[in-house]
């Protein structure tokens, strides 16, 4: 008697906001589990508040820090955001370490955070970078 596949059960997931079609079936892919993790709190972090309809309140808002001066004031602000906002929002992560980086030449803050997701012990380093395009 031929063993019997066991499908894999997900524990989360989430749409892929690339919008890449599956190519079989044409439907909006899917992340799981902690790929679904990552990318919900590269939403959250990037996400202004008043841009998600019917929930104004959610989002970091943080690209207002990026006309203020770059001086540790702003850095520190930048980080408390990002983690009550990932804190407030995202119960599937926690924030091990946030480390926001300024490059005045660039007129850009690279953020990089360990999260580790439930379930999964090992840390996963998230980069995010915020750039003023005038």
């Amino acid at each position: 008697m031929p063993a019997t596949p066991i499908a894999k059960t997900f524990r989360y997931s989430d749409l892929d906001m690339d919008f890449i079609p599956h190519p079989v079936s044409g439907d909006i892919t899917r992340k799981f589990d902690v790929a679904a993790v990552i990318r919900s709190c590269r939403n959250l972090v990037l996400l202004a508040q008043f841009e998600k309809p019917f929930h104004p309140e959610i989002g970091a808002g943080i690209r207002k820090y990026l006309f203020e001066p770059m001086t540790v004031l702003t850095t520190v602000g930048m980080q408390d955001t990002i983690k009550d906002v990932i804190r407030q929002y995202e119960p599937r992560a926690r924030i091990l370490q946030i480390t926001v980086s300024p490059d005045e030449d660039s007129n850009s803050y690279e953020i990089s955070m360990n999260i580790e997701v439930l379930d999964v012990k090992v840390p996963i380093s998230l980069v995010v970078t915020l750039k003023r395009l005038r």
